[in-house]
């Protein structure tokens, strides 16, 4: 027996309601927290934050919205563990936080420690030390002795004549050692040498790397003191290790690649920040966690391994190559080179018994073909200038040339529509002292820092550009000049609570100004640009509204 409604519009208006409410929930954005153990412009922590960041654009099926914390700047400003804390509540009280995450072992402690405080729906903690059954939490990490057991295995591998082997590492934490891990491993190896290399200034170790055995094998850990108490840069002595050592240096983190280390089997930000983001997904997906995220992977540096006859194939690890620029053609060699010997002597018999007139078309044929290739070549060539011509390759937004026809097609678009676009122009506050004090370096990685937060509480439809320097120019569309002020007012407290450098509070000014009937594009930059430095000659760390006048 077949049922049939008794108001079929009806029914269908319901379940049309119906399924725009479901549309409409999963479109929302899921709202997660990253809290950071260290300072953001520190190689893991900010490998970690890019990937995730990417990761979360990429993502076709879900929307994210991730918001940072630097739980290790407010350690510098001496908050405790509940005044950190009161400061989230207060922060994200008006946020429905979806997850957090705990991007390594200090932070993944303290979301533990607070996890009834806050009651956080889901929990991502990169901690392996870490144990509980709750089933919205996620404890996952790299187990040491494992991935130290894998690199020794490739490192072996590799190089299986091997008589003594190294450790170098001073300086660090207890939980950083490995010399106990080290030790167990080769004691399944008793024919090859332990030594560690523990006390020592910069000088001695350089010196005592460089008379190593041609039957040695190194494997850094971290320097993080000299014998002295002076502070180090682990991967910059790693650098200085791998330029005069005689035999291949190994290391435990992919953040040291590209310094001169062969590679191992690596604990890898990258991996562990799309993994951290993937177990979201499941959670949002099914409902619960899957047993095991990866967090390293075996990466070996193919330059690295050539300059020493390493073999770039390790049974059972299938490591990813690094800086392999044209492995086919290396395996090839052979193959081309009988190819390129066959075709060139057919070709001279060709020319050589060939008419005259088949031999001018054949070198016309040529000439066109190459023509051919070259002008498709050019092409390619001038579509990939044209494209990088667009971005500022330091921070990668837009740079003048791509944002000034974005801000002419706005202004267009008032004219036309009478819809509102706003611009506002922020120049980083003692920017040149940074860079004074501190090197280009920790000044670029400012710039690019501050670019990512940008770009992170942006929307879709916001044109952002590096306009030169410490400067940023933003297109704000269907806002008017009070939205933009309350705008960059959330920036600047997300800038002040996240951007420190020992202590200095990174600061900006900034200029608004609203497109207008009489706009033009050198007017409205002027405009803004000199509101900005009303901003500036009144005490900076400011915002000024063109048009109004007034200071924020």
């Amino acid at each position: 027996m077949t049922l049939k409604p008794k108001h079929p519009v009806l029914v269908a208006l319901i379940c049309c309601l119906a399924l725009s409410n479901v549309a409409q929930t999963q479109s929302l954005p899921r709202n997660v927290l990253v809290i950071n153990s260290y300072h953001q412009a520190l190689p893991w922590t900010h490998a970690f934050n890019e990937r995730l960041i990417l990761s979360a654009q990429l993502d076709s099926e879900h929307q994210w919205q991730l918001y940072f914390e630097n739980l290790d700047a407010t350690r510098i400003g001496g908050l405790t563990d509940v005044q950190f804390s009161n400061l989230l509540r207060t922060k994200y009280a008006h946020i429905e936080l979806d997850a957090v995450i705990g991007e390594s072992a200090p932070a993944a402690t303290y979301v533990e420690r607070q996890k009834h405080a806050f009651n956080w729906p889901v929990r991502v903690q990169f901690n392996s030390v870490l144990e509980s059954d709750d089933a919205h939490a996620l404890y996952f990490g790299n187990n040491d002795s494992y991935y130290v057991d894998k690199t020794l295995d490739m490192m072996l591998a590799q190089s299986p004549a091997t008589q003594s082997l190294y450790l170098i590492e001073a300086g660090g934490p207890p939980e950083r050692e490995l010399i106990d891990l080290v030790s167990d491993y080769l004691s399944h190896y008793p024919s090859i040498r332990l030594v560690i290399e523990r006390e020592f200034t910069i000088p001695e170790l350089l010196q005592r790397v460089a008379d190593y055995s041609a039957d040695s094998l190194v494997l850094y850990g971290a320097v993080f003191k000299d014998r002295e108490g002076k502070a180090q840069i682990p991967r910059d002595v790693l650098k200085e290790v791998a330029a005069v050592s005689p035999v291949p240096v190994y290391g435990l983190y992919s953040t040291f690649l590209d310094t001169g280390m062969v590679g191992g089997h690596l604990s890898d930000p990258e991996v562990t920040a799309e993994s951290s983001l993937q177990a979201i997904r499941d959670y949002v997906d099914t409902g619960r966690f899957r047993k095991v995220y990866p967090a390293t992977q075996s990466i070996l540096d193919v330059t690295v391994a050539n300059k020493f006859h390493l073999p770039l194939s390790v049974d059972g690890m299938n490591p990813v190559l690094r800086n392999d620029r044209d492995p086919w053609l290396q395996r090839n060699v052979e193959h081309i080179s009988w190819i390129i010997l066959i075709l060139s002597s057919t070709t001279m018999l060709s020319v050589f018994w060939a008419a005259r007139v088949r031999v001018i078309n054949a070198k016309l044929s040529i000439s066109h073909q190459k023509l051919h290739v070259a002008k498709q070549q050019l092409i390619e060539k001038n579509k990939y200038l044209k494209q990088q011509s667009m971005k500022d390759p330091l921070t990668g937004l837009f740079n003048r040339r791509a944002f000034l026809p974005k801000l002419e097609e706005a202004m267009a678009e008032f004219q036309r529509y009478g819809n509102k676009s706003t611009i506002m122009l922020i120049d980083l506050d003692d920017f040149k002292q940074i860079n004074d004090q501190y090197g280009h370096n920790i000044g670029d990685t400012l710039l690019k820092s501050f670019s990512y937060l940008l770009q992170a509480q942006s929307r879709r439809s916001d044109i952002i550009a590096r306009w030169g320097g410490e400067e940023f120019l933003i297109l704000a569309k269907g806002i008017g000049e009070q939205e933009a002020y309350l705008y960059l007012d959330n920036i600047r407290q997300r800038v002040q609570a996240a951007q420190e450098i020992d202590g200095r509070v990174i600061s900006f000014s900034a200029g608004i100004c609203e497109i207008a009937d009489h706009s033009t594009v050198e007017l409205l930059i002027a405009e803004a640009d000199a509101a900005m430095y009303r901003a500036k000659n009144s005490g900076k760390n400011c915002t000024v509204i063109a048009t109004a006048n007034q200071l924020f």
